[in-house]
């Protein structure tokens, strides 16, 4: 990913099944892959920061592990989710960017339990970047284009309207409430690419990022 000119390395436990089907990996629950990710961070963090692990656990092994050449001193590490007890804690501890994983009315309070994990670790919460992934649909109610068009489970990860509509509702339910910026995603499946929608919710979420 690349953010503000930054790249940014996502790392997770996976949560698509059929991707590991297809790839011949055991998908296992959630708790085996993220018992995984912890072994791997072991591994990970180390290399880059230019070390050479040896580690021994459950599912990996490594000898004086080499990650080479280093093309800069620090990559930015994301993970996405939104669970108190796993991942926020894991993001407070070894990450730069999290992006929460919640429904729209969920994200103030996320946002206070990624402060106090970070707090809990004497870590300053400013330096944990957040951010949610939204999916838009621009268009005139008059057309049809309505939130009733999404499907209920949904509906709290999306927005729906008219492209100043569209922005004043990410800035009230996602920037207000916290979270320090927006991924956002346009499912052309629900009512097909139009023709000068892109454009107008770049212009209506100017103001937003220029000030």
């Amino acid at each position: 990913m690349i953010s503000q000119g930054r790249v940014i390395l996502g790392i997770g436990t996976g949560w698509f099944e059929l991707e590991h089907d297809q790839l011949g990996y055991e998908f296992g629950t959630f708790t085996d892959r993220f018992d995984k990710l912890g072994e791997a961070l072991q591994i990970i963090l180390p290399m880059l920061e230019g070390e050479r692990p040896t580690f021994t656990g459950k599912y990996y092994r490594t000898e004086e592990a080499l990650a080479n050449p280093r093309f800069r001193e620090h990559i930015p590490l994301m993970i996405g989710g939104s669970g108190e007890k796993k991942t926020i804690p894991l993001a407070a501890r070894h990450f730069d960017h999290l992006n929460v994983i919640a429904g729209l009315d969920e994200l103030a309070r996320k946002v206070d339990v990624v402060k106090q994990r970070c707090e809990e670790i004497d870590r300053d919460p400013a330096t944990l970047e957040t951010s949610m992934l939204v999916g838009v649909v621009v268009g005139d109610p008059k057309d049809g284009v309505t939130a009733d068009m999404i499907p209920e489970d949904f509906k709290q990860r999306m927005v729906v309207g008219r492209a100043e509509f569209v922005a004043d509702q990410i800035k009230t339910k996602v920037l207000d409430a916290g979270i320090d910026g927006v991924i956002l995603f346009v499912p052309t499946q629900v009512v097909g690419y139009q023709q000068g929608h892109i454009t107008a919710l770049g212009e209506a979420l100017k103001p937003l990022v220029t000030g």
